[in-house]
């Protein structure tokens, strides 16, 4: 979104401490002291987010991305700087579609994603609850949805994708009345977005990565999958197009009825990856939950 100037609207002092710019242009988050390895996220009143995977802190050089930046930034209660998918979770049958859901306790949990607006405060806190301005929108769907094999997953290198469909709802959404006016229509251009999530084989980087950032990767290393999110509105136009990889997901045991089995201690029992991961149809069922670290500035969206 142009500023005043004609500049677009984006942090001069690039990338928050603690993320690292990406040749494309987006940065990424290499580890918060905020998260714990296989809990729930959840979104607190004032929108901002806890993760799912323990880490800890560290920095690493800001610098400018390339992108276009302005000498003024837009200020004022509830301006965003950066846009990601901050979580999600779907079941995935034998047959790679996913949906409807998972149970517990007779409750249905539909497959969800959940994307992160905030500032440069709040995203160079860690996510800290109360830090800066964060807001989320979160979609759910109950509809069976195909896997995506070729398109933007196949492009990105990624093994499988989802993507949200039309009909989904607003299971949540903390930006309503707080974000700041210049970002008001946010609504309108996400629900015109094809949202996808993707999941693939780590590479030998990936884990370096993550195994420095992860206190506990050596317990979940056998579980866990690479993943990443996709903007579809935005193919041809900008690197947000791409499938954005730098995140986790873990597989979780369902039994027939997509009701998630729970270890002696009350918590998720995770598959090993080799169980749920195709090409061609998946093992077993499984519900998958996780995060992607990449954050892109949020002027690439409100252009």
């Amino acid at each position: 979104m142009p500023a005043d100037g004609g500049q677009c609207i984006r942090p001069a002092e690039g990338c928050p401490t603690g993320y690292a710019p990406t040749d494309d242009g987006a940065c990424l988050w290499t580890g918060s002291d905020t998260t714990t390895a296989t809990g729930t996220d959840e979104t607190s009143s004032s929108g901002s987010t806890t993760g799912t995977t323990t880490t800890t802190p560290s920095t690493s050089e800001t610098g400018d991305t390339g992108l276009p930046t302005t000498t003024e930034p837009l200020e004022g209660p509830g301006v965003v700087h950066w846009v990601g998918l901050r979580r999600f979770e779907f079941l995935v049958a034998p047959s790679a579609a996913a949906g409807p859901g998972r149970w517990e306790d007779g409750t249905l949990h539909p497959m969800q994603l959940s994307i992160l607006f905030a500032d440069h405060e709040h995203l160079e806190s860690g996510f800290e609850p109360g830090v800066g301005f964060a807001c989320e929108v979160t979609f759910a769907s109950t509809t069976d949805v195909p896997p995506i094999i070729g398109s933007w997953v196949s492009d990105g290198d990624a093994t499988v994708g989802y993507e949200i469909p039309p009909d989904a709802t607003v299971a949540n959404d903390t930006c309503s009345g707080r974000i700041h006016a210049e970002f008001a229509d946010y609504m309108t251009i996400l629900e015109g977005t094809t949202l996808g999530v993707g999941l693939h084989d780590l590479s030998p980087s990936e884990q370096k990565k993550l195994a420095a950032a992860i206190p506990a990767w050596p317990a979940i290393r056998d579980w866990t999958l690479g993943s990443g999110w996709h903007l579809g509105q935005l193919d041809g136009t900008t690197a947000l197009s791409a499938y954005s990889k730098n995140g986790y997901a873990i597989g979780h045991e369902v039994d027939a009825k997509g009701t998630v089995l729970l270890d002696g201690a009350g918590q998720p029992m995770p598959q090993d990856r080799d169980l749920t991961m195709p090409p061609g149809a998946f093992p077993n069922s499984a519900w998958y939950s996780g995060e992607v670290f990449m954050f892109w500035p949020v002027d690439a969206l409100f252009d």
